[in-house]
């Protein structure tokens, strides 16, 4: 069998044709070893060449002071290599080659040198396991070729290549370093990386001109491979996915292949072809949030994505993300990141989800996190309370720390609406001195000192300032019926009406509920009431009583007199 597939591999002369036989009937029909896919897929990434190229050709570009001797030399296995060199590339003058011209050198015919690569970043736990041995891993780390490396999941690592290629795998992940060499004296670097579960973002270093380095991921559903590109991959459940945000990767299994361009993703799963490539999200819009965060974890909304189930939200101390600091998903348009974050200027990536779980282009931005020193806890008035005086007094607990206070009080959550903006108070209190509107209002508080500067604010306070108590007017009588009505408070307001005897309101006569500002009940016994009135919300929050109001219920004598009526009659 592998006779006639050197026979029909061989003679290919672009890697088109080596592509074509890749994705056509010659994969089905032989059914090949995994091992020589692989093989395939390096060759198939290969750069166009002049005129015939083998399947395993190094496409290398003169330079000036270049000739067959020193190039052979430099980069061969023996300088017996040379006279070959000349043939295969039907070069007449061998010692006057023409700079920038493409030379072709079978692969074989080159020296190779391994290289390791090595950790630049790692965040929560992560462990590399040579042989029998398992270690933690930390930066600065070498990984060969054969170690394995696994994160946690609440962990994440970051790997740098020789040349300048990374590769950060993600929590709960697991992938092993399989090749990993490069030409000796060039930097054409080869990586082979088998990921049987997790995910694997790639920024592979793309140079000009072409180096002929190969990245290729090995995944039990199917191989990655590419040239010089920004890409993902992620493999769980006997299937990967891969998506391309920059350049272009080729998706292959036994089954079948797919060419993944800018802003497109694959999913391929074991014994089935790659699906077509569809369109990755566009990237959220993430301009107006605050450049300035307080007390993590965050949570700060932006525009959803039309098609989104999910946003991911990545922190990082660095701009290149070496080292995750926080990595949350969300099933709402919001920014989530985890509680214990340092103060500190923060690289902010968000991207979408959609309903098959392909995560869409990056959105990044800078944030700076301040949550120290902590703002004081805000005591009075509660959260959803409300106050009845003109000039309410405001509360919060007093720090420990040496330092001062910084109140504001809003109209509106966000307080671009200030009504009042005190610093520099050394008492945890204060006083709005001015009258108070009904409303809904919002308070906070922030506390600086020398050792720490200024903190963050506490979270906002909502309270209300509720319309004056209510005051009913004159009764009416309606036989023996006593109408009360009062003054409106809102259309969708409702109103609690009480009569007692005494001022206390302890001993109630009525008690009672009523959607309108009127209420009718039975005339109570002869004597001396106490009636209050007041007012409920649309949202259930109650306002304060008015003012009690006294009216006498007199005795009625008439019947009284009705019987005495006769006696007063027979008396002379």
């Amino acid at each position: 069998m592998y006779a006639e597939i050197r026979a029909k591999w061989y003679p290919c002369l672009t890697w088109r044709d080596c592509l074509a036989m890749v994705n056509g009937s010659f994969i089905r029909t032989y059914r090949l070893p995994r091992a020589l896919l692989i093989g395939l897929l390096w060759t198939a990434l290969l750069p166009i060449g002049a005129g015939r190229v083998m399947a395993a050709d190094f496409t290398y570009i003169v330079q000036p002071g270049d000739n067959l001797w020193n190039l052979t030399g430099r980069y061969l296995k023996s300088v017996d290599y040379w006279p070959r060199l000349q043939a295969y590339n039907r070069v007449l003058y061998p010692h006057a080659m023409r700079p920038g011209s493409s030379l072709l050198i079978p692969l074989k015919w080159l020296r190779r040198e391994a290289v390791v690569a090595r950790v630049v970043g790692v965040h929560g736990h992560a462990e590399v396991q040579r042989g029998e041995q398992v270690s933690p891993l930390k930066a600065g780390v070498a990984i060969a070729v054969g170690e394995i490396l696994r994160t946690s999941v609440d962990g994440s690592l970051t790997l740098e290549f020789p040349d300048g290629s990374r590769s950060l795998l993600g929590p709960n992940s697991e992938m092993r370093m399989g090749e990993l060499w490069r030409l000796r004296g060039l930097t054409a670097q080869q990586v082979l990386i088998e990921l049987p579960r997790g995910h694997l973002e790639n920024e592979v270093e793309s140079r000009r001109p072409p180096a002929n380095g190969r990245f290729i991921i090995d995944t039990p559903a199917g191989i990655a491979a590419v040239r010089g590109t920004h890409f993902r991959v992620d493999a769980a459940d006997q299937q990967v996915r891969s998506e391309t945000l920059r350049g272009e990767v080729v998706l292959q299994n036994e089954k079948g292949q797919v060419r993944l361009g800018h802003g497109t993703g694959s999913l391929a799963r074991v014994g089935q072809a790659p699906i077509p490539p569809v369109q990755l999200l566009p990237a959220p819009q993430l301009d107006h949030l605050p450049e300035r965060a307080g007390r993590p974890p965050l949570d700060l909304p932006f525009p959803d994505i039309p098609g989104a189930s999910a946003y991911r939200t990545q922190l990082a101390a660095t701009a290149d993300f070496s080292t995750i600091d926080s990595d949350q998903v969300s099933t709402t348009a919001r920014v989530r990141s985890v509680g214990d974050l340092a103060d500190a200027r923060y690289r902010l990536r968000v991207r979408a989800i959609d309903v098959n779980g392909f995560e869409g282009l990056d959105a990044e931005r800078e944030i700076e996190i301040n949550a120290f020193p902590e703002p004081p806890f805000p005591s009075q008035p509660v959260q959803d309370g409300f106050v009845a005086e003109e000039t309410p007094e405001f509360r919060w607990t007093r720090s420990g720390e040496d330092g001062h206070y910084r109140f504001q009080l809003a109209s509106d959550h966000a307080f671009r609406s200030l009504l009042a903006d005190a610093d520099k108070l050394t008492e945890p209190s204060f006083i709005y001195k001015a009258s108070l509107s009904p409303g809904e209002y919002f308070w906070r508080v922030a506390l600086t000192t020398p050792q720490e500067g200024v903190g963050p604010f506490s979270d906002p306070q909502r309270f209300r300032r509720p319309s004056p108590g209510l005051w009913p007017k004159p009764f009416e009588w309606r036989n023996d019926q006593l109408e009360l009505r009062w003054r409106a408070t809102g259309a969708d307001d409702r109103y609690q009406v009480q009569l007692a005897n005494d001022i206390l309101f302890q001993q109630l006569v009525l008690d009672q509920e009523s959607p309108q500002p009127v209420v009718a009940f039975a005339k109570p016994a002869a004597g001396t009431y106490y009636i209050r009135v007041r007012s409920f919300l649309s949202d259930g929050s109650p306002g304060p009583w008015g003012k009690p109001q006294i009216f006498e219920v007199p005795a009625n004598y008439w019947p009284l007199l009705w019987m005495l009526l006769p006696v007063l009659l027979i008396v002379p």
